[in-house]
């Protein structure tokens, strides 16, 4: 129950009392009375018990090379914000660009290629970015900030205590991921190799082939959460606004690249009976961050966007000197 329903509830309860306890020679004042508190009881429990959900959706890019299969390199791309936007990008600082085909050829061949590479893209950077910000505990304070081509966060110093936690080590995240071509390559450095989450909480990372989705859950006991790569996915040929960004004629574009789209899901159900309790209101606030930064990195639309922004500044700069 939260705080304005109690308030709200109490006010009315009080009200009713006063007004029975001032009557109660009435006649069947009394059973008004019983039938008052039970009804609160009723209400109390209803509230109580109920479940609460939180999630958002949001679209998903990625560009890949039509020849090598292989998804884009921006190594001279101008905004931060692009490499992203093709979440493929990040990976050129751990693995080379002619290793790629080496991991690819791994998962054979045929028209579904790039949606498996980009599904398998998906669960290493999600715990790419999940393991960078719950690397000592989860139970942080993480202030974000903007500039013209980074977007940050810095967690709060006094975090460092680690009461009531789950570590999943280097070792149980390459077995949970097991069969990701890339997860060997993030757990390589600190603090990218061990994952800090609710004491209690289970990983699972479901991959369903026949519906093309990919679903890593959090299952706690007071709390459900899950971070899906839709099936729903369309493709398109070249690289759309990218090419006049990176300079790259359209016929050339068209001929050498295509995009994927598909759509991210994340969802969090709290279990019934423990909402308004201080524990659940810490794994609520955790869950609503965490999704709040992984759409700030992969929402193509908001990428597109603040995209634009900085193509904007950059040429009032240019133009101011």
């Amino acid at each position: 129950m939260n705080r304005v329903t109690m308030i709200i509830f109490v006010v009315i309860l009080i009200g009713c009392l006063y007004i029975l306890i001032r009557n109660l020679e009435l006649e069947r004042a009394q059973e008004a009375f019983a039938v008052i508190i039970a009804a609160a009881v009723a209400v109390v429990i209803f509230v109580t018990l109920k479940s609460e959900t939180i999630g958002v959706s949001f679209p998903y890019d990625m560009f890949f090379e039509k020849e090598t299969n292989s998804p884009v390199f921006f190594n001279d791309i101008v905004a931060f914000r692009i490499r992203n936007l093709n979440t493929g990008v990040i990976w050129n600082e751990f693995i080379a660009e002619k290793e790629w085909q080496k991991k690819i050829e791994k998962l054979g061949s045929g028209p579904d290629l790039q949606r498996i590479i980009a599904q398998n893209l998906f669960e290493a950077n999600l715990i790419q970015r999940l393991s960078s910000l719950y690397y000592y505990n989860w139970d942080i304070e993480t202030y974000a900030w903007k500039t013209a081509l980074s977007y940050s966060e810095r967690t709060h110093p006094e975090s460092n205590k680690k009461p009531n936690v789950k570590i999943y080590t280097t070792s149980e995240l390459k077995n949970i991921f097991k069969g990701n071509i890339f997860i060997d390559h993030i757990l390589l450095l600190p603090p990218n190799n061990q994952l800090v989450l609710p004491k209690g909480t289970e990983l699972i990372v479901k991959r369903d082939t026949k519906n093309k989705t990919t679903l890593i859950q959090f299952r706690h006991k007071s709390f459900d959460a899950s971070m899906e790569f839709s099936n729903n996915f369309s493709w398109s040929v070249g690289l759309g606004s990218l090419s006049d960004i990176l300079k790259i004629p359209t016929k050339e574009a068209q001929r050498r690249y295509a995009g994927l789209e598909t759509n991210i899901i994340l969802k969090a159900k709290f279990r019934p009976g423990i909402v308004g309790y201080s524990d659940m209101q810490k794994y609520k606030k955790w869950l609503e961050q965490m999704f709040k930064i992984l759409r700030n990195d992969f929402d193509a639309e908001l990428l597109w966007r603040e995209i634009k922004d900085d193509l904007v500044l950059k040429h009032m700069s240019s133009d101011q000197k």
